[in-house]
């Protein structure tokens, strides 16, 4: 995965106005590039034998 400078720019100016502070480059990038691995993780569907299979209770909507 990769960020464009766009990218990172918009990150640290996202990061400024919620929290007030200013973050480096490196440090935006780093940061977004973390995001970026969450939401793809959290994003990942998951199928039922998967969850059984992990002893996850299984939620189905109704």
């Amino acid at each position: 995965m990769r960020l464009t400078d766009a990218q990172i720019t918009k990150y640290q100016k996202i990061y400024k106005d919620i929290y007030g502070k200013t973050i480096s480059k490196d440090k935006a990038l780093e940061q977004g590039l973390a995001l970026l691995r969450i939401v793809k993780v959290i994003s990942q569907p998951q199928n039922i034998n998967e969850m059984e299979k992990n002893n996850e209770p299984t939620k189905l909507h109704t």
